[in-house]
């Protein structure tokens, strides 16, 4: 007498539309052929490995006999929130056995089509639903079992390491129709084959119109991401951006498609943000998170999705000085005929180290730290006893910058510390004369986008005054295949918000900040776009701030 041993419960067969039954006590089944023998010691041994990594065996669903090219189907009932792993397991001489997985309207699901004979698709449902599970032998006859485990969403990834070869994986989409179920199994399918798996639970965030709203991402050092958010509803132009615990951008995707997806590799564990914007109409976009071991792809330099910070990534402090020299000198022609003071400070988590330089009147100061691999992210401040404000820096990549404008002559501090890592960092000062346009501008605020002006190529930086409560704006000429960038730098202590326009009036993109904001609008098509900036300053006062633009632009509308 053999029989499918040590699995909880017989093989239970799920016909027609009944929901499969869950086993209640261990028992044996009766079989007279030593196939069900060899398909038992499978499964008890498939059900001990996936066990060992969070896979909560239910039962075995179905089992029988396929002819060549024959198939069968059976109902899954998927539970809401919860994930379910399904193996198909054949005999010997079935040699390749595939699965597929579709809607109750007949759409595919999902499906493993890899040449192997034990098909294994990986399937999680936001809310309760039923799809139904087809076996079909491509290579081969013989007899199948089908096993059901379920699990959370984090121990697909261990799971499918454990089955081996690439299952097939529907991680739902948050309430997401069959299009874009069908999209996101497109993404998901081609960045399996580099290492990514789900990461998280997809989350759907429902705009009634166009606006702007932002997601906590929680990362760790050794993974690397990619983030995609995908248009359900209505289509309309849509962005995804990645932002650190500063909202300072570190990675993006603004082509202006329904679809925007990202990569990053982050440098600590960190609570980042995912800022998501709808161009119009109203809709939904559903968030998906993956991620894939580092060392296992290769890091940041082997991601293709989305564009990352670029001024300082990945170059050493004397590489990155030539650059932002050579962007400085747009901004401030002096600064490159400035001479340069160097400065090495071995930096570790929370230590500050402070030094002093003495600056000419009617000279900014400007200072460049970074070029230290195990010192993840350092910052700058300035602060000059004559003036009296802490002038925070700004990052881009690997690099921090900090600048301090001012008419006297005076002495100012430069202080830099390191927020992760240990070792030294490269310090880079010049002082040079205050250009033109900054004489209209608040000291701090010229001395912010002195600083942005440097870290992005720059065709337009001009003074503008806001009035306590007013909006001024800037018109903003983009061209074909690229992309317009504009900020607004006011006080240390201002708040900005900046909202970008089309040219029907309608919120293309929108941004808010402290000391300054930016905003950025991609697309193939030129176009000309309306940006409005509101300053609410810590005391009632005009602010005499600083529009910093990247693209072709005219004057701000006064």
């Amino acid at each position: 007498m053999s029989a499918l041993r040590g699995v909880a419960g017989a093989m239970v067969v799920v016909a027609g539309c009944a929901t499969p039954q869950r086993p209640t006590a261990a028992s044996t089944v009766p079989a007279t052929a030593a196939v069900d023998e060899v398909l038992a010691g499978r499964v008890d041994e498939l059900r001990q490995r996936l066990g060992a990594v969070g896979a909560r065996f239910e039962a075995v669903v179905a089992r029988g006999f396929l002819a060549p090219h024959g198939h069968v189907t059976h109902p899954i009932a998927l539970e809401a929130g919860a994930c379910v792993t399904v193996v198909a397991l054949a005999s010997g001489t079935i040699r390749d056995l595939d699965a597929h997985v579709y809607a109750p309207d007949g759409d595919l699901v999902v499906e493993d089509v890899e040449v192997d004979a034990h098909p294994t698709v990986q399937l999680c449902a936001t809310e309760a639903r039923r799809v139904y599970h087809l076996v079909e032998a491509f290579e081969g006859q013989g007899a199948y079992a089908i096993a059901l485990f379920r699990s959370d969403r984090g121990a697909l990834e261990g799971i499918a390491h454990a089955m081996g070869g690439r299952p097939g994986v529907s991680t739902g989409a948050a309430g997401g129709g069959a299009a874009v179920e069908r999209r996101v199994a497109a993404l998901r399918d081609g960045i399996a084959r580099r290492g990514f798996q789900a990461y998280g639970e997809p989350r759907r965030v429902d705009f009634a119109g166009a606006g702007t709203v932002t997601l906590p991402l929680q990362v760790t050092p050794d993974r690397c991401y990619t983030v995609a958010a995908f248009s359900d509803g209505e289509a309309a132009p849509a962005s995804l951006q990645i932002l650190d615990g500063d909202l300072e951008e570190i990675a993006r995707d603004e082509r202006g498609g329904g679809d925007p997806s990202a990569q990053f590799c982050p440098l600590a564990d960190a609570p980042l943000s995912v800022r998501l914007t709808r161009g119009a109409g109203a809709g939904a976009l559903v968030l998906h998170a993956f991620s894939a071991d580092a060392a296992a792809i290769g890091g940041d330099g082997s991601l293709w999705l989305g564009v990352r910070r670029s001024v300082g990534d990945s170059l050493p402090l004397d590489a990155a000085w030539t650059r932002v020299r050579e962007l400085l000198g747009q901004v401030a022609p002096s600064a490159l005929a400035a001479p340069v003071q160097s400065h090495a400070l071995t930096l570790e988590p929370g230590q500050v180290e402070q030094f002093d330089v003495p600056v000419d009147a009617a000279h900014c100061l400007f200072a460049v730290a970074g070029g230290a691999p195990r010192v993840q992210r350092v910052r700058l401040e300035a602060l000059s006893g004559r003036e009296g404000a802490v002038v925070p820096g700004v990052q881009r990549g690997g690099i921090a910058a900090v600048a301090q404008c001012g008419e006297g002559a005076r002495t100012v501090s430069v202080r830099a510390f390191a927020e992760h890592g240990t070792g030294e960092v490269g310090v880079r000062v010049i002082s040079a004369e205050r250009a033109a346009w900054m004489r209209g501008a608040d000291a701090d605020a010229a001395a912010t986008a002195f600083a942005l002006g440097a870290l992005a190529p720059t065709s337009l930086v001009t003074t503008a005054t806001v009035a306590p409560g007013g909006v001024i704006a800037l018109d903003v000429e983009r061209t074909a295949d690229r992309c317009a960038s504009v900020a607004f730098a006011a006080g240390s202590s201002d708040v900005v918000e900046l909202v970008m326009r089309r040219s029907d009036g309608t919120v293309a993109a929108q941004s808010d900040g402290v000391s300054s904001a930016s905003l950025r609008r991609c697309g193939p098509e030129a176009e000309r776009m309306h940006v409005e900036v509101r300053v609410t300053p810590s005391v009632a006062r005009e602010v005499h701030g600083v529009w910093v633009a990247y693209e072709p632009m005219h004057a701000p509308a006064q």
